[in-house]
């Protein structure tokens, strides 16, 4: 059989898409695993469910929360506040502007709009155990 150039250029961009087929789709399922995570985080926030955020929320997990100055929460102080309904409790609405996986771990940028405030979030995700998790949040907190 004689291979032209088109044929070799037409196997090869063949093999080369098979190739990366699954990877694109496994791209593409763990940026939608990253979406529903964070929607989870939201959703646990909104309604004050603690096992919601403790599913989303890495054990080593924390925010840091821009208002008047910094405040930092870890995971614990944060479900503590969430349980002692300090924190959360009224709806918002979630839009998620980006999401950017790279292997185990992910960078989203999201934002959650509720009367009073919006927060701007840039989160970074990590995958452990086939699970995304939210490792670290810098919120932006922007009355209304």
């Amino acid at each position: 059989m004689r291979y032209t150039q088109a044929t070799k250029f037409a196997t090869a961009f063949g093999i080369a898409l098979a190739l990366s087929a699954p990877r694109t789709l496994a791209a593409q399922s763990d940026a939608d695993a990253v979406r529903a995570t964070i929607q989870a985080f939201a959703d646990g926030a909104a309604t004050q469910d603690r096992a919601r955020l403790e599913n989303a929320l890495h054990p080593t997990a924390i925010q840091f929360i821009s208002g008047k100055e910094i405040r930092t929460l870890d995971r614990p102080t944060y479900l503590a506040a969430i349980k002692e309904k300090k924190m959360g409790g009224m709806p918002m609405t979630v839009a998620i502007q980006s999401v950017q996986v790279d292997g185990a771990t992910a960078q989203a940028h999201a934002t959650f709009t509720a009367a009073p405030f919006t927060l701007s979030h840039a989160l970074t995700l990590v995958k452990v155990e086939g699970r995304w998790m939210i490792a670290s949040t810098v919120v932006s907190v922007i009355p209304k």
